[in-house]
């Protein structure tokens, strides 16, 4: 009977898991480029506010290509700081909250 119970619970920690997998799948790593789409999902802003912030120099992306890029560090930063540059006290802190 309790190896019933214990292949249960097994059970539900690995549907649990894959639940958490696709979650996390969802958002693009860190070092990954993003989007304008993946942006927006990711910040929850609209695409004005982003496209605002590239064009007032508080959010740094890549318009190599013809199309806005970014990466997860640059919208972090932007959300928690406001700005594309940080000190190194600023730096520290982003290292802790990831």
């Amino acid at each position: 009977m309790c190896e019933l119970c214990d292949c249960e619970r097994i059970s539900v920690l690995i549907h649990k898991l894959s639940q958490l997998e696709t979650v996390i799948n969802q958002f693009p790593s860190h070092d990954a480029w993003c989007t304008m789409q993946d942006a927006i999902h990711y910040t929850k802003l609209s695409d004005r506010t982003l496209r605002r912030a590239v064009q007032q120099g508080q959010l740094r992306a890549s318009q190599e290509t013809g199309k806005i890029l970014f990466r997860k560090a640059w919208l972090d930063t932007f959300i928690l700081f406001g700005k594309k540059r940080l000190n190194t006290s600023e730096q520290q802190r982003l290292k802790q909250l990831q």
